[in-house]
Protein backbone atom coordinates (compact mmCIF):
# COMPACT_ATOMS: atom_id res chain seq x y z
CA UNK A 1 0.00 0.00 0.00
CA UNK A 2 0.78 3.22 -1.49
CA UNK A 3 0.33 6.01 1.57
CA UNK A 4 1.08 9.36 2.36
CA UNK A 5 0.37 12.22 5.05
CA UNK A 6 -2.35 14.83 4.71
CA UNK A 7 -1.13 17.92 6.43
CA UNK A 8 -3.53 21.10 7.61
CA UNK A 9 -1.52 23.62 9.36
CA UNK A 10 2.18 23.98 10.95
CA UNK A 11 2.94 19.94 11.32
CA UNK A 12 4.00 21.39 7.10
CA UNK A 13 5.87 24.07 7.82
CA UNK A 14 6.92 24.38 11.26
CA UNK A 15 10.64 24.18 12.11
CA UNK A 16 10.78 22.60 15.58
CA UNK A 17 13.29 19.70 15.67
CA UNK A 18 10.77 16.71 16.42
CA UNK A 19 8.68 17.82 12.89
CA UNK A 20 12.18 18.44 10.65
CA UNK A 21 13.41 15.21 11.58
CA UNK A 22 10.09 13.48 11.36
CA UNK A 23 9.64 14.91 7.96
CA UNK A 24 13.04 13.89 6.74
CA UNK A 25 12.44 10.79 7.62
CA UNK A 26 9.29 9.37 6.65
CA UNK A 27 8.04 11.60 4.01
CA UNK A 28 8.65 12.39 0.44
CA UNK A 29 8.46 15.68 0.13
CA UNK A 30 9.84 16.42 -3.67
CA UNK A 31 6.58 14.35 -4.29
CA UNK A 32 4.06 16.38 -2.66
CA UNK A 33 0.59 17.79 -3.70
CA UNK A 34 -2.10 20.04 -3.49
CA UNK A 35 -5.23 18.77 -2.58
CA UNK A 36 -8.81 20.12 -1.91
CA UNK A 37 -9.95 19.03 1.21
CA UNK A 38 -12.89 20.49 3.88
CA UNK A 39 -10.56 22.84 6.39
CA UNK A 40 -11.15 25.55 7.99
CA UNK A 41 -9.97 27.91 11.13
CA UNK A 42 -12.09 26.28 14.45
CA UNK A 43 -9.85 25.37 17.24
CA UNK A 44 -8.75 27.95 19.70
CA UNK A 45 -5.36 26.51 20.97
CA UNK A 46 -3.78 27.11 24.04
CA UNK A 47 -0.41 26.97 22.95
CA UNK A 48 -0.77 29.49 20.52
CA UNK A 49 -2.45 32.06 22.83
CA UNK A 50 -6.12 30.97 22.70
CA UNK A 51 -5.73 32.07 18.62
CA UNK A 52 -7.01 29.79 16.26
CA UNK A 53 -5.77 26.83 14.42
CA UNK A 54 -6.96 24.29 11.44
CA UNK A 55 -9.54 21.43 11.95
CA UNK A 56 -11.59 19.36 9.60
CA UNK A 57 -15.00 20.06 9.24
CA UNK A 58 -17.94 18.48 7.07
CA UNK A 59 -19.62 21.91 6.90
CA UNK A 60 -17.22 23.15 4.17
CA UNK A 61 -18.47 20.69 1.51
CA UNK A 62 -21.51 22.83 1.40
CA UNK A 63 -21.95 25.96 -0.71
CA UNK A 64 -22.15 28.31 1.32
CA UNK A 65 -18.86 27.17 2.68
CA UNK A 66 -16.06 25.73 0.54
CA UNK A 67 -13.06 23.56 0.31
CA UNK A 68 -9.37 24.50 1.67
CA UNK A 69 -6.22 23.59 0.19
CA UNK A 70 -4.02 21.23 1.76
CA UNK A 71 -1.08 18.92 0.95
CA UNK A 72 -1.02 15.38 0.60
CA UNK A 73 2.81 14.13 0.95
CA UNK A 74 3.42 10.66 0.13
CA UNK A 75 5.48 7.91 2.82
CA UNK A 76 9.08 7.15 1.99
CA UNK A 77 8.23 3.36 2.51
CA UNK A 78 5.48 1.27 1.31
CA UNK A 79 3.28 -0.29 4.08
CA UNK A 80 2.01 -3.92 4.24
CA UNK A 81 1.39 -4.82 7.55
CA UNK A 82 -1.05 -3.12 10.42
CA UNK A 83 2.38 -2.89 12.39
CA UNK A 84 3.50 -0.61 9.42
CA UNK A 85 1.18 1.71 9.48
CA UNK A 86 0.59 1.86 13.15
CA UNK A 87 4.23 3.12 13.40
CA UNK A 88 3.60 5.77 10.66
CA UNK A 89 1.10 7.05 12.62
CA UNK A 90 3.00 6.75 16.09
CA UNK A 91 5.43 8.57 14.63
CA UNK A 92 3.36 11.34 13.46
CA UNK A 93 1.88 11.76 16.16
CA UNK A 94 4.89 12.00 18.34
CA UNK A 95 6.44 14.88 15.73
CA UNK A 96 2.27 16.57 16.24
CA UNK A 97 3.45 16.60 19.68
CA UNK A 98 6.53 17.83 19.41
CA UNK A 99 8.58 14.79 20.83
CA UNK A 100 12.28 13.46 20.25
CA UNK A 101 11.07 9.70 20.29
CA UNK A 102 7.99 7.70 19.21
CA UNK A 103 5.50 6.39 22.03
CA UNK A 104 2.93 4.37 21.96
CA UNK A 105 0.27 7.18 21.22
CA UNK A 106 -2.57 7.78 18.77
CA UNK A 107 -4.56 10.74 20.41
CA UNK A 108 -4.63 13.37 23.32
CA UNK A 109 -7.71 15.07 24.09
CA UNK A 110 -7.10 17.84 21.84
CA UNK A 111 -7.19 15.48 18.91
CA UNK A 112 -6.13 12.20 17.15
CA UNK A 113 -4.39 10.82 14.16
CA UNK A 114 -7.32 9.26 11.72
CA UNK A 115 -7.08 6.86 8.88
CA UNK A 116 -8.44 8.29 5.35
CA UNK A 117 -9.11 5.22 2.81
CA UNK A 118 -8.97 5.99 -0.89
CA UNK A 119 -12.11 3.99 -1.90
CA UNK A 120 -10.74 3.09 -4.98
CA UNK A 121 -7.82 1.10 -3.06
CA UNK A 122 -7.90 -2.46 -2.51
CA UNK A 123 -7.19 -1.71 1.12
CA UNK A 124 -6.87 -4.87 2.96
CA UNK A 125 -9.59 -5.69 5.50
CA UNK A 126 -7.64 -7.02 7.99
CA UNK A 127 -5.93 -3.97 8.17
CA UNK A 128 -8.28 -1.82 8.73
CA UNK A 129 -9.66 -4.08 11.71
CA UNK A 130 -6.29 -4.24 13.78
CA UNK A 131 -6.02 -0.82 12.77
CA UNK A 132 -9.26 -0.44 14.82
CA UNK A 133 -8.39 -2.56 17.21
CA UNK A 134 -5.20 0.08 17.96
CA UNK A 135 -7.07 3.26 18.28
CA UNK A 136 -10.12 1.66 20.78
CA UNK A 137 -7.20 0.88 23.11
CA UNK A 138 -6.77 4.91 22.94
CA UNK A 139 -8.21 6.57 26.32
CA UNK A 140 -9.24 10.19 24.52
CA UNK A 141 -9.26 8.40 21.02
CA UNK A 142 -12.21 10.34 18.47
CA UNK A 143 -13.50 13.03 21.06
CA UNK A 144 -13.85 15.39 18.38
CA UNK A 145 -16.69 18.16 18.55
CA UNK A 146 -18.89 19.00 15.51
CA UNK A 147 -22.22 21.13 15.16
CA UNK A 148 -25.70 19.66 15.17
CA UNK A 149 -25.81 20.05 10.62
CA UNK A 150 -22.50 17.86 10.57
CA UNK A 151 -21.37 14.39 11.49
CA UNK A 152 -18.24 14.19 13.18
CA UNK A 153 -15.12 14.16 11.65
CA UNK A 154 -13.38 10.56 13.11
CA UNK A 155 -15.51 7.52 12.49
CA UNK A 156 -15.11 4.82 15.91
CA UNK A 157 -13.03 2.34 13.37
CA UNK A 158 -10.59 5.34 13.40
CA UNK A 159 -11.30 6.65 9.88
CA UNK A 160 -11.42 10.43 8.61
CA UNK A 161 -15.35 10.92 7.48
CA UNK A 162 -14.12 13.14 4.49
CA UNK A 163 -14.58 12.23 0.75
CA UNK A 164 -11.01 11.07 -1.00
CA UNK A 165 -9.61 14.37 -2.09
CA UNK A 166 -8.35 15.10 -5.72
CA UNK A 167 -5.41 17.41 -6.57
CA UNK A 168 -6.26 21.01 -6.95
CA UNK A 169 -6.36 20.33 -10.86
CA UNK A 170 -9.03 17.69 -10.42
CA UNK A 171 -7.42 14.88 -10.93
CA UNK A 172 -7.21 11.44 -8.40
CA UNK A 173 -5.00 11.23 -5.39
CA UNK A 174 -2.95 8.29 -6.33
CA UNK A 175 -2.27 6.91 -2.88
CA UNK A 176 -4.16 4.25 -1.06
CA UNK A 177 -4.21 6.07 2.09
CA UNK A 178 -3.79 8.87 4.18
CA UNK A 179 -2.88 9.13 7.59
CA UNK A 180 -4.33 13.18 9.16
CA UNK A 181 -4.67 14.64 12.34
CA UNK A 182 -7.86 15.63 13.34
CA UNK A 183 -7.71 18.27 15.94
CA UNK A 184 -11.26 18.89 18.31
CA UNK A 185 -12.84 22.49 17.11
CA UNK A 186 -13.39 25.25 20.09
CA UNK A 187 -17.49 25.32 19.44
CA UNK A 188 -19.67 28.13 21.49
CA UNK A 189 -23.40 28.72 21.55
CA UNK A 190 -26.56 27.15 21.51
CA UNK A 191 -26.44 25.16 19.09
CA UNK A 192 -22.61 25.39 18.73
CA UNK A 193 -20.91 26.97 16.29
CA UNK A 194 -18.17 27.67 14.90
CA UNK A 195 -15.85 31.15 15.14
CA UNK A 196 -17.12 33.62 12.30
CA UNK A 197 -13.97 34.94 10.70
CA UNK A 198 -14.04 38.61 12.51
CA UNK A 199 -13.58 36.06 15.80
CA UNK A 200 -10.37 34.13 14.98
CA UNK A 201 -8.91 37.79 13.60
CA UNK A 202 -9.95 39.99 16.38
CA UNK A 203 -7.87 37.05 18.16
CA UNK A 204 -4.63 37.15 16.33
CA UNK A 205 -4.84 40.83 16.53
CA UNK A 206 -5.18 40.95 19.80
CA UNK A 207 -2.31 38.83 20.94
CA UNK A 208 1.07 39.92 21.46
CA UNK A 209 2.87 37.04 21.19
CA UNK A 210 3.01 36.49 17.58
CA UNK A 211 0.45 33.53 16.92
CA UNK A 212 -0.49 35.22 14.20
CA UNK A 213 1.95 33.32 12.03
CA UNK A 214 0.29 30.62 12.36
CA UNK A 215 -1.81 32.09 9.98
CA UNK A 216 0.57 34.17 7.32
CA UNK A 217 3.09 30.57 7.23
CA UNK A 218 0.78 27.90 6.78
CA UNK A 219 -0.91 30.75 3.97
CA UNK A 220 2.68 31.15 2.63
CA UNK A 221 3.06 27.40 2.53
CA UNK A 222 0.13 26.91 0.12
CA UNK A 223 -2.35 25.46 2.80
CA UNK A 224 -5.51 28.36 3.32
CA UNK A 225 -9.42 28.00 3.64
CA UNK A 226 -12.44 29.34 2.30
CA UNK A 227 -12.61 31.87 5.00
CA UNK A 228 -9.05 33.22 4.01
CA UNK A 229 -9.99 36.13 2.11
CA UNK A 230 -12.46 36.98 4.94
CA UNK A 231 -9.66 36.76 7.31
CA UNK A 232 -7.35 38.79 5.13
CA UNK A 233 -9.56 41.81 5.33
CA UNK A 234 -10.20 41.59 9.01
CA UNK A 235 -6.33 41.71 9.63
CA UNK A 236 -6.05 44.63 7.36
CA UNK A 237 -9.05 46.91 9.38
CA UNK A 238 -8.10 48.34 12.13
CA UNK A 239 -11.65 48.65 13.35
CA UNK A 240 -11.91 45.02 13.74
CA UNK A 241 -9.06 44.55 16.43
Amino acid sequence: MHGGVLAIGSLYWCNHPSRVAWRSSHLSQAHECSVSVPIRYGRKSDSRGNTYTMVFSLLCLRRSHGLGVAKAIPLQTDVTTSAQLINEAESMWAAECKLSQKRPALSSTWGCVALLINPDSAFPHHVLRQWTTRVEREDNYGQISHTTSERSVVSKDGCLCIPWPETIEGAPLPLDFLLATATNPTLSGHPPTYARAKVVARAWKRDSAGNADYFWKTRASGICTYQDDALLLQLANPRSA
